[in-house]
């Protein structure tokens, strides 16, 4: 019903509705004190609008019918009043992502509120400790199911008795806060948790405590129900034990800390999609057999550890994978055409191992496929990659790659590769990025690569290349830094300069880069294929945010 202030009749009505959702309207903060006056509403949304000024607590606690209260995305400053206790019937509280500041502590020490079921007070200022009120042994907030404290400022350690507080809670988000110390013990007093987010804090200690609570506190015959785990960047380290091995886990992510130990060959992930163990101190072998013995995983990102040995056979046998990241190791042997058996893959990173013989000449244009698909239960749209730079490979490139029409970013620098550039490149109408430097390359740079018309990344520096280069479309705006290193190569580096260079008068047989990885520059390396890691960042981005309704 369209309505005016000054329309006397719709305010009749107006006054008698249970519930109004004005989200995303470009509201003001006018509007604020005109629906406080509505005192029979139970459900009042104003999420999105952007409203500008002081927390309108005093006004909304005149709404003592309130159940549904939600307020995000807005901007509003200010302190939570104590009023809010006398909102007896309240069952949800969305503050998120406003200015609010102060201790969350007003809010939880409310014996009155016995309803409520979601909590939402992430991205504020909110600071201090995360205190929970002791009052007797049987005070809780039984009815909580879902609390949600991230991006904050909040620090010290969790409160030891979060667990019997909340002891229904199924969702609990802490994450990108300054909290420290031990997980607290009465976590694994929360039957019912399904979500645990802390990542982007300081805890430390050995997050095998909590698989371990987990699983004392379930019966022989259930299993407990946590099924996502997020815990990267923080300080845990030592082993992961076998407790983990109870769990039935479909998102992990542990990466960016300090584990360390080999993975134990239990770990059961018949039902994860999301395996993320980047970035620790994770030595030993890849778990074969059960480990990988799936159908439903999607990401398996272990770079940045000390894995040696070979790629689990079991690995290929995953159809479902879209993303696998083994960058960083000791990982060795030559790569196998099995690898094509991976069908859905979008981003395939093995680089920086010792990964010895040829490039499989498998691939097809079927596979490295850019699009958006679903990961963990969420919707993300993803660039299709491929690296495998910095190992020993060699023999020539696979003209095949040329048929992978849909990839976005190709890196296969840092080896010793040789024979000339196939033409079939031309036919990676979506590659933005494209590096063959530091190889054994000569012959020509085909002239039809000009028609990739959104090549932004090329570099086939330090090879034995000759003759004209490709001064053409985008071929115009790269440097010199794309062809140093080629004594035999002539071309045009700037189209304002137009410098040409003339070649040495006897040429330097390349002799390759040092096959040792301890010696690798990772700047030069990486550096300007940094578009490469991109899709990486855009997904840890994503799966941090898990829908808790």
């Amino acid at each position: 019903m369209l309505w005016t202030f000054e329309d006397n009749r719709s305010m009749s009505t107006l006054r008698s509705l249970e519930a109004i959702d004005l989200s995303y309207n470009n509201l003001d903060q006018s509007i604020i004190e005109f629906l406080c006056g509505l005192t029979s509403l139970k459900s009042l949304i104003l999420a999105g609008n952007n409203i500008v000024g002081s927390f309108p607590g005093k006004g909304l606690c005149r709404l003592k019918k309130l159940e549904v209260l939600d307020l995000g995305g807005n901007d509003f400053e200010g302190t939570l009043d104590e009023c809010f206790g006398n909102l007896t019937s309240l069952q949800t509280i969305d503050f998120s992502y406003n200015g609010l500041n102060g201790s969350i502590a007003t809010l939880l020490s409310f014996v009155s509120l016995v309803s409520l079921e979601y909590i939402l007070l992430g991205g504020n200022y909110f600071s201090g400790p995360f205190t929970l009120p002791i009052i007797d042994s049987e005070y809780h907030m039984n009815q909580v199911h879902t609390l949600d404290i991230s991006n904050n400022q909040m620090d010290g350690q969790l409160p030891d008795n979060i667990g019997s507080f909340f002891p229904h809670l199924e969702y609990l988000d802490v994450s990108s806060n300054l909290f420290d110390g031990h997980i607290a013990a009465s976590i694994g007093e929360m039957p019912n948790l399904r979500v645990l987010n802390m990542e982007k804090n300081n805890f430390s200690g050995n997050i095998s405590l909590l698989f371990r609570l987990h699983r004392e506190n379930k019966t022989l015959n259930e299993k407990p129900r946590l099924d996502t785990l997020i815990a990267s960047r923080n300080s845990f380290e030592g082993p992961i034990t076998h407790d983990i091995c109870q769990l039935n886990l479909q998102v992990i992510d542990l990466s960016l800390n300090r584990l360390s130990g080999s993975i134990p060959s239990c770990f059961n992930m018949s039902s994860t999609q999301f395996i993320d163990l980047s970035h620790n101190r994770f030595i030993g072998t890849i778990p074969d057999s059960t480990c990988f013995n799936m159908s439903s995983t999607q990401v398996i990102d272990l770079s940045n550890n000390r894995f040696i040995g070979t790629i689990p056979d079991s690995i290929y046998g995953v159809g479902s994978l879209r993303i696998l990241s083994l960058r960083g190791n000791q990982l060795q042997g030559q790569l196998s055409s099995q690898i094509c058996r991976l069908r859905n893959l979008w981003i395939l990173d093995l680089s920086s191992n010792y990964f010895t013989g040829s490039i499989p000449s498998c691939f097809d244009k079927n596979m490295f496929c850019s699009g958006t698909d679903t990961i963990a239960t969420t919707k993300i749209r993803i660039f299709s990659s491929l690296d495998l730079s910095s190992n020993q490979l060699t023999g020539k490139i696979p003209y095949q790659l040329g048929d992978l029409s849909g990839i976005i970013a190709l890196n296969l620098s840092h080896n010793n590769l040789n024979g000339s550039i196939s033409e079939s490149f031309h036919k990676l109408y979506n590659i933005e990025a494209l590096d063959f430097s530091y190889n054994n390359l000569s012959g020509q740079i085909p002239l039809n690569l000009q028609d990739l018309h959104f090549l932004e990344v090329f570099d086939v520096s330090y090879n034995n290349l000759s003759g004209i280069a490709p001064s053409n479309a985008q071929f115009s705006t790269f440097d010199e830094s794309s062809y140093q290193g080629n004594p035999y190569l002539i071309g045009f580096w700037n189209k304002t300069n137009r410098k040409i260079v003339a070649p040495s008068p006897a040429p330097t047989p390349f002799e390759g880069w040092k096959t040792d990885n301890s010696a690798i520059d990772s700047t030069s390396s990486h550096s300007s294929f940094s578009v490469f890691h991109f899709p990486m960042l855009l997904l840890s981005m994503t799966m941090l945010w898990i829908n808790p309704y």
